[in-house]
């Protein structure tokens, strides 16, 4: 068996797995009508997914990598390879979803949009692809690795880099109205937190895995209690008596509102949980964790009138029990678990930007009982992990080799979307 690199982490990617799912679920409850025409099973609303925040946990865990993978400074002769490394993790399988997506596509999209996605453009020169709308973070995605460049080769301090993101959103809001450029930083504010946790927090004992899974417990139900709450707009009003309110969406800029101001308070739980995960020491981390999630117990507790409050409430309750009190049996299912979601992890990107266009593909074989809807969707589920499978741990070796004349650097890197390619084979084997 091959030494694993000593910056692989296994634990972030059970962390991208559980992120990974968290997209696909809630897509398959919010676009139910591309996925079932006609039929829909009311009691899946109550799974009601963080999936927005979980793509923000992405930007920091992308950033966090780069961070530990790019330890020595870029210099003119290392740039290339630190792109090329970059194009050959994400641009293959980028590029098959894309055709895949046009043979597929129910609307008709000008070349000009066509070219822009396919060039990793979309957002700014055009809408995403509608039947693939979860690359809309890809485009945010390749502008931060182009701004790590000057970051890494100025040797610039991420803090203030981090501090100037969030300046500069906000000036750019108030004082021009753009809210594509708001987006791109206050998105790059949480890949620079990655960074900053990469670059400044020192390694930790290895944490127990059912914290892991209390972390799973806490994150699902965050977006859902928090998203219209608007904190960061409430202190702005009590202290310079302005909102950031975007305009309304629809859907022509949609896409240029995906990261608005009041998305700040989700960087404060990525802080402990990410932290937590790639077992890195933050300090009063329990102490913070504690005062978050006091902010998410309180809404429950003050609205119990539906099913879907008291299913938080639970979930909350055994989070705590898992994450202070000790319980040896526990610690070991919960190890398993952390184990399954390594796997998913391992085929992450995959599933993330897949997903959605095969919605396409099972609309045409509509169903109309609980029964055969449940069995439509453990199918659904199977074919996109096949195919991410397939891309991810088969075909991916495949372009590596192709594209990279190093087979070692290719071996060792530690990717975006997925620290490194791992086979489920090789997964059963990880000593956690």
């Amino acid at each position: 068996m091959h030494p694993k690199p000593s910056n692989f982490n296994y634990n972030l990617e059970a962390l991208r797995g559980f992120a990974a799912i968290m997209v696909v679920f809630n897509h398959i409850i919010y676009h139910h009508q591309y996925f079932n025409t006609g039929f829909f099973p009311n009691g899946l609303l109550g799974i009601d997914t963080a999936a927005h925040f979980c793509v923000l946990i992405f930007f920091v865990l992308s950033g966090f990598v780069i961070g530990t993978s790019q330890k020595n400074r870029l210099t003119v002769q290392t740039v290339p390879t630190y792109l090329k490394k970059r194009f050959v993790r994400l641009y293959p399988i980028y590029f098959i979803t894309i055709c895949f997506t046009l043979l597929i596509a129910v609307n008709h999209y000008s070349i000009t949009t066509i070219t822009s996605n396919f060039t990793f453009t979309q957002n700014i020169l055009s809408k995403p692809i509608f039947e693939c709308n979860p690359i809309w973070s890809l485009n945010y995605e390749i502008l931060y690795y182009l701004l790590f460049i000057p970051i890494s080769y100025f040797n610039i301090n991420p803090i203030a880099v981090f501090f100037g993101s969030v300046l500069l959103a906000i000036l750019n809001f108030y004082f021009h109205f753009t809210p594509l450029i708001s987006s791109y930083f206050f998105g790059f504010s949480f890949w620079m937190t990655g960074l900053i946790m990469a670059k400044y927090l020192k390694n930790a004992e290895p944490v127990k895995f059912a914290r892991l899974i209390a972390c799973f417990l806490f994150i699902w139900p965050l977006q859902n209690l928090l998203e219209y709450q608007g904190y960061i707009n409430r202190i702005l009003l009590h202290t310079i008596h302005k909102t950031f309110n975007y305009p309304v969406s629809t859907f022509d800029n949609y896409f240029k509102l995906m990261i608005p101001i009041d998305n700040l308070i989700y960087l404060l739980y990525c802080v402990p949980f990410v932290s937590l995960f790639s077992g890195k020491t933050l300090k009063h981390r329990n102490f913070i964790l504690i005062t978050l999630l006091l902010f998410p117990l309180a809404l429950i507790l003050k609205d119990m009138h539906s099913q879907l409050r008291y299913v938080q409430l639970f979930c909350y309750l055994i989070g705590l029990m898992l994450y202070f009190f000790e319980f040896k049996p526990i610690d070991k299912i919960s190890k398993s678990i952390i184990k399954r979601f390594t796997t998913l992890g391992s085929i992450s990107y995959g599933l993330y930007i897949i997903h959605f266009p095969l919605f396409y593909i099972f609309v045409n074989f509509n169903v109309s009982t609980p029964e055969l809807y449940i069995l439509k969707l453990f199918i659904y589920l199977l074919t996109i992990f096949c195919i991410s499978y397939l891309v991810e741990i088969k075909l991916q070796p495949v372009f590596r080799r192709l594209l990279m004349r190093s087979p070692k650097i290719a071996k060792t890197e530690v990717l975006p979307y997925e620290l490194i390619i791992t086979a489920p084979e090789t997964i059963k084997n990880i000593n956690l």
